[in-house]
């Protein structure tokens, strides 16, 4: 990522150290950081062009493991507030098929309103 620091100054936007690796939810950080720059208006630009390039290993790829299911949770609710409710049942729901094998809907469900919870804690 790439930006003009002055804009995101002059609109008090910082990433969130309760996200990213290292932390108790470590993922989602770029994406809250994003959506934080949505919700004051500015602008976001795409280009394909790599600045750097990390081996393909990704937080992402952990989808089953519970502190990345809490992490979800909780991003769930930094980002959309009351509404994230609706947000991880969503993702519970789209994601049954990568975790069924190694558990239950319900668990799934409760581990990210877990994480829900564990926001205000930290």
């Amino acid at each position: 990522m790439a930006f003009r620091l002055e804009s995101l100054k002059a609109n008090n936007i910082y990433f969130d150290e309760r996200f990213g690796l290292g932390s108790k939810f470590p993922a989602s950080e770029e994406y809250i950081f994003l959506m934080d720059c949505l919700t004051e208006k500015l602008k976001i630009v795409y280009y394909p062009l790599p600045l750097c390039i990390h081996p393909k290993e990704s937080t992402g790829n952990r989808i089953n493991s519970i502190e990345m299911i809490e992490a979800r949770g909780a991003v769930c609710k930094r980002v959309y507030g009351i509404k994230g409710i609706l947000a991880i049942l969503y993702i519970s729901i789209k994601n049954l098929r990568k975790y069924k094998h190694e558990m239950s809907f319900i668990r799934y469900l409760f581990k990210a309103l877990k994480g829900w919870s564990m926001l205000d804690k930290q």
